[in-house]
């Protein structure tokens, strides 16, 4: 597969998943979701391992995919486990986070989830962060923040999910949008339109 030859597309309004060449246009496979509410709403992940390319796509059916990019086969599905609450959504609506070989993806469950990309197999869940979580994590070193709609940010070990405080980082405001790591900050975007910098907290 040469790099930059195809181009990757979602179509959020019924659930498909294609790959395109960029320079005719045309179309090389088409996927298909399946299950309730099977839309995909975050942009897809492409990982290269060698000579092979894995397109990683989260829908809100609480699935995330990974297809082989040189013909659209299903190399695995993951899931998210059921919950107690039957009301409770487990929609998947950002990307996962590539980090080593694991991919973390938060979900509307209330949980961080850290996959094996090879695998599926989940390696840690994060405790219950009692609202959704909008927000894609940022890794820092061997640490992941993460924090769900709330005025609170969390920090778990990347290895094996340990929490790293005893207690979450209080916030200004909700947040609302992705956690960007620059250097030794970090950068919280917030429900009404402002963005807190913090220091990498120890």
């Amino acid at each position: 597969l040469e790099p930059g030859l195809y181009r990757v597309r979602l179509a959020g309004s019924d659930g498909s998943l294609a790959a395109v060449d960029a320079k005719s246009p045309r179309l090389l496979w088409r996927g298909q979701a399946t299950g309730e509410m099977p839309h995909f709403y975050a942009s897809p992940l492409v990982l290269s391992d060698g000579a092979e390319e894995t397109v990683y796509a989260a829908n809100r059916n609480g699935a995330l995919y990974a297809l082989d990019t040189a013909n659209g086969q299903e190399r695995w599905r993951w899931q998210t486990p059921p919950s107690p609450d039957p009301n409770r959504l487990h929609f998947l609506e950002r990307p996962p986070l590539p980090a080593g070989e694991l991919l973390l993806q938060v979900s509307y469950d209330h949980h961080l989830y850290a996959i094996h990309r090879h695998t599926a197999h989940t390696r840690w869940r994060s405790p219950d962060l009692a609202r959704r979580i909008y927000s894609r994590p940022a890794v820092v070193g061997d640490t992941v923040y993460v924090g769900p709609f709330r005025r609170e940010l969390h920090a778990f070990r990347l290895a094996d999910g340990a929490p790293r405080w005893s207690a979450p980082l209080a916030l200004p405001d909700r947040l609302r949008g992705d956690v960007i790591a620059a250097g030794d900050r970090l950068a919280l975007p917030l429900r009404q339109g402002r963005i807190a910098v913090v220091p990498v907290p120890s």
